[in-house]
């Protein structure tokens, strides 16, 4: 009977099995060592089954990579592209602005907003120099980044300045307060949350149409008046500032037209009359009140 003995793995085989190399994580396919006949014939069936069956993988790979190198660009159906293509105008610009040289403006005529072009650029002008302007900034940050503080906490100041003098009736101060106010709101970088500078403007300018009303002018009034609605539609208190200065400045102007109407010089009496109870802060009874206090802050929330 034959003895059995065990071969002990401590120590190398004088004949060793070589074994296919384990793929290495991350690598989409297994790497091929080359094997001399010797080797080859020191292998059980098995290790030449394995064998067998990394070469043809490694082949079935090759001819993949030869077939998608030699595979033609799928074509574009032709009416897509010819949709694409309709929609497609050169435009020929250049950079100006000197020293800096980082406008873009069209290359005929040299503007940013050119109505012969059909160009504008304003927007992406006005993204570069937000960037140059913050050096700390390689790229615009994501949306879900706040915005640094400040800028709000300057346009609260200077409202609420604005809002002092308005109680004080001192209009001019107040007018110019409010735009200032609007000015930082509306100079917030393009990436920062629209929705914010929205409601920001549409609060400013409705106060500043208070004021503008209150001093007199009542169309400059309703300019910011129709301004406010447009930013913050669902919002009451933007329509009631529109109807003050709508009334005043459409019964101004048919006092202008005909200057000797009894029925216009009697709906102007009227208006001053509830502008002057809205003054002392009272109302006839049965009246819409008129709160002379500028708005402080928004009392509905503003739909996107």
């Amino acid at each position: 009977m034959a003895e059995h003995h065990d071969h002990d793995h401590s120590h190398p085989h004088p004949h060793p099995h070589p074994h296919p190399p384990p793929q290495q994580p991350g690598q989409g396919q297994p790497q091929m060592v080359q094997l001399t006949q010797e080797q080859i014939a020191q292998l059980t069936p098995q290790q030449r089954a394995q064998l067998m069956q990394m070469q043809q993988m490694r082949m079935q790979q090759q001819q993949q990579q030869q077939q998608q190198q030699q595979a033609p660009a799928p074509r574009a159906d032709p009416v897509m592209q010819a949709i694409i293509d309709a929609d497609f105008k050169p435009v020929s610009l250049q950079l100006g602005g000197e020293p800096t040289n980082t406008v873009v403006v069209c290359k005929p005529h040299a503007k940013e907003t050119c109505a012969e072009c059909k160009t504008d650029f304003a927007a992406l002008n006005q993204l570069t120099k937000s960037l140059i302007n913050r050096p700390e900034l390689a790229f615009p940050p994501p949306p879900q980044v706040q915005p640094p503080p400040h800028r709000s906490a300057a346009i609260t100041k200077t409202k609420e300045d604005g809002n002092n003098n308005f109680k004080a009736q001192k209009w001019v101060p107040a007018i110019q307060l409010y735009t200032m106010a609007a000015n930082i709101a509306a100079s917030r970088d393009l990436w920062e949350n629209s929705q914010l500078m929205r409601d920001e403007l549409a609060l400013v300018l409705c106060n500043r149409s208070a004021a503008h009303l209150s001093n007199g002018e009542p169309e400059q009034a309703l300019v910011d008046a129709n301004l406010v609605v447009q930013l913050k539609a669902p919002w009451g208190k933007g329509h009631f500032r529109r109807a003050k200065a709508l009334a005043k400045a459409t019964a101004t102007g048919a006092k202008q037209l005909e200057p000797a109407s009894a029925e216009t010089d009697a709906l102007l009496v009227e208006i001053e009359r509830a502008l002057q109870k809205e003054t002392e802060g009272t109302a006839p009874a049965g009246e819409f009140p008129m709160p002379i206090a500028p708005t402080e802050e928004p009392t509905s929330p503003i739909s996107a």
